[in-house]
């Protein structure tokens, strides 16, 4: 496993948040713990509520800019009523792939935060792809020896043989790249 479990907390105010296990880069994959003021912030958004939690813990996540780094991408409410807020991770505006964290309430306050995210970059990170959409897409259809039609039909339903976006993608040495994510029918 590439989990180191051990514990380090954070005293913010008069709440702590305590981190309960870490990635092999030292990243809390899991921190628990109310803020202190919770309950003035009952009144806000979904959204508010996530980034002033993201703010709370700033300090613990090593490097992140939480201010701008997660965007909320969905929120499911389980049978108990309890949110689960899932926000992917953004940089220069464009997803970095497999980058999401996931916060959850209790009662109407975030208590947990969980997942997997990258460090913010400290130098500039590249704007453009090398090779364009259309040209990987082929690629990944030649590759996989798929169709190159466009849709498909199913019932009343008609299914894109290709959905891509661009994304940042860290590979094996730790480096960032600018590439398409393609899912190909």
């Amino acid at each position: 496993s590439n989990i180191k479990g051990f514990q380090n907390s954070l005293t913010k105010g008069a709440s702590e948040f305590k981190v309960l296990a870490r990635d092999n880069d030292g990243l809390p994959l899991a921190i628990e713990g109310k803020q202190k003021n919770a309950d003035s912030n009952r009144g806000m958004s979904v959204e508010a509520k996530a980034s002033a939690y993201l703010q709370s813990i700033s300090s613990l996540l090593n490097k992140i800019d939480v201010s701008n780094d997660f965007v909320v991408a969905n929120i499911n409410v389980d049978d108990n009523g309890e949110q689960h807020i899932r926000m992917n991770q953004y940089w220069n505006g464009i997803q970095v792939y497999g980058s999401e964290i996931i916060l959850h309430t209790d009662g109407n306050d975030i208590h947990f935060m969980n997942g997997r995210y990258a460090k913010t970059p400290s130098s500039s990170l590249p704007l453009n792809p090398v090779v364009v959409n259309n040209q990987s897409s082929l690629i990944c259809k030649n590759d996989l020896g798929a169709t190159n039609k466009e849709s498909f039909t199913i019932g009343n339903n008609t299914i894109q043989t290709d959905k891509s976006s661009l994304v940042y993608y860290k590979d094996e040495a730790d480096q960032f790249h600018l590439c398409y994510h393609h899912t190909i029918y």
